[in-house]
Formats: C-alpha cells, structure tokens, sequence
C-alpha cells in the first residue's frame, strides 16, 4: 500500500481522519490504525474512500495493491 498518497489525498480534499473513519463507518481510531497499516482497509471501506477521496481506478491500484 502506498500510505502516503492515501494521507496525501486526505490532505489535499481537506479530510481528517475522524470524517474519514466516520465515512467509511469507523472511528477515528480504527481508520487510523489502518493508514497505520496495523490493521488492512476491507474492500468496502476502500470502496468507500474512493468515493469519498474522487480516486481514480487508477490511483485505487496505486494507492491499494502496491
């Protein structure tokens, strides 16, 4: 996973972790573990992101199967 482009995404849409995890029905605890790479992000919750965040398929890939 490319972690640093998901937070960069974040940053640039002007999103927090907390509206994030509340998003994808996390806490903010929970989807920071995740970026954390403590715990993996489920299809839905990157689903979820993708629409949030406007991401492309391609930066889906970039951000989530490297």
């Amino acid at each position: 996973m490319n972690l640093n482009k998901l937070r960069g995404k974040l940053t640039e849409c002007g999103i927090n972790y907390e509206k994030a995890g509340k998003y994808i029905g996390r806490s903010r605890t929970s989807f920071s573990n995740r970026i954390n790479s403590k715990k993996p992000f489920t299809q839905s919750e990157i689903s979820k992101l993708k629409k949030l965040l406007n991401l492309t398929n391609d930066e889906v890939a970039e951000i989530f199967l490297d």
